[in-house]
This record gives structure tokens, C-alpha cells and sequence, in this order.
């Protein structure tokens, strides 16, 4: 089964998007990517050959998205829409696409399942897929600065923020740490000059921060 996934272009690498393409591919699914630049979607290639093209979206994105979904069901390729703004308007959403999930979906997108919020995984297991996003745009891939996340969540729930509804979904939501072993041998992998660290709040644990600094300071 092909897959396209699509998000709304950044020079920062949407390292969710790159982790749930990893995810597809670990289930056996051919995946790439798309970043669109305008309000009106348009793919610069033929999308014939896709099985089903997938969406990350947040709100003040969602209007070109229904519309490329619209155009989509015209073509009878399959529609799915992810990200924070399906995760809060799951209903709306799915007027317009085939499938919608919410939350993470590193879970119930592989599975093409999204009548349930499934749980969220280990953090070490949240590994980017590098190499297919790279392949799809090189202007990341040779951009120097590469980007990590150490972390996923937020501590705080601050009331402009979407992490503060994030709590409904999961009511027992913490930060979830990845090991520092597992950043460091990430970073080992990257050829770049600098490298951002993408989290919601980086460092926010100390007795973590301490053994990081050890080790990425030792590092090669």
C-alpha cells in the first residue's frame, strides 16, 4: 500500500510527521512525503499511484486541507487527516476525510484504525524517518541544522495551548523522557553543524540534564 504524507511546509524538520511515516513503514507501508507551500494544494506530480494521502494539520491549516480532501474523493484516493486539530474536531474532520485519528497515532494509524484513541508508546520508539524524508526533500537534508527531541509533552497546560486539552485525551499525561543513550546515538547519525532540540520544554528535568551534558560532551 503507497502512501503520501503531507504537512504544511517548515524549514523545521515535522519530526511528527517523519515519526509516524517510520511507524507506516515498520508496518509494511511504502511512504513518502510532501510538503505543500500555498493555500491551495497542489502536487507537483502524479498521485495516481497512492493508496491513500495523509494529512497533519493544526488548526488555521484545516480549510486547505477539507478542500485537497474534496478534490481527493473525486480521484477515489483515500483521505486521512492527523495532528492536533483532528485530535479536537474529530466529527468535523471526518466530513471531509476517510479516516481521521487523534493523538498521537503512531498506534492506530499503522493499523488503519480510528475508532479509538490508542495509548502512547515508549519514547525511544519514537524514531524519525530520516532517511525516506530526506530522500523526498532534499532541502532538509542538506540544510546544517538537523533537529532532535529529547522529550515528548509538555509539564505545564497553559490555556492557549493545545497541550492543555491534550489532558482529555490522555488524563494521565506526563512528559515522557527518552533515554539520553538513545539521543546520543540519534545524533551520531546526523551530519550537521547545529542541532535543535525540538522539544516542548528541553531540560526541564535536571537529573536528566546532568547525564546529557556528561555524555553529549563525551560524544565523538
Amino acid at each position: 500500500m503507497r502512501i503520501l504524507l503531507v504537512q504544511k511546509y517548515s524549514i523545521i524538520e515535522p519530526l511528527g510527521l517523519m515519526v509516524i511515516g517510520q511507524a507506516m513503514k515498520d508496518k509494511g507501508y511504502d511512504v513518502n512525503y510532501y510538503l505543500y507551500r500555498d493555500k491551495n494544494i497542489v502536487f507537483p506530480f502524479n498521485i495516481s499511484s497512492y493508496d491513500l494521502i495523509g494529512f497533519s494539520t493544526y488548526t488555521g491549516n484545516h480549510i486547505e486541507v477539507y478542500e485537497c480532501c474534496e478534490t481527493l474523493k473525486l480521484t477515489g484516493i483515500k483521505t486521512a487527516i492527523g495532528g492536533p486539530h483532528a485530535s479536537f474536531f474529530y466529527e468535523e474532520c471526518k466530513q471531509y476525510a476517510d479516516y481521521v485519528f487523534r493523538g498521537e497515532s503512531v498506534l492506530s494509524f499503522p493499523n488503519m484504525d480510528d475508532t479509538k484513541i490508542y495509548p502512547m508508546v515508549e519514547p525511544d520508539l519514537l524514531l524519525p524517518d530520516r532517511e525516506g524524508f530526506y530522500r523526498d526533500s532534499p532541502i532538509h537534508a542538506n540544510n546544517r541544522i538537523k533537529n532532535i527531541m529529547t522529550s515528548f509533552g509538555c509539564p505545564f497546560s497553559c490555556t492557549y495551548c493545545y497541550n492543555s486539552l491534550y489532558h482529555k485525551i490522555y488524563p494521565n499525561l506526563k512528559v515522557r523522557l527518552r533515554s539520553v543513550d538513545s539521543v546520543i546515538e540519534e545524533a551520531k547519525t546526523l551530519d550537521a553543524e547545529l542541532i535543535f532540540f525540538q522539544d516542548d520544554f528541553f531540560g526541564f528535568n535536571k537529573k536528566w540534564m546532568i547525564e546529557f551534558n556528561e555524555k553529549w560532551n563525551k560524544r565523538p
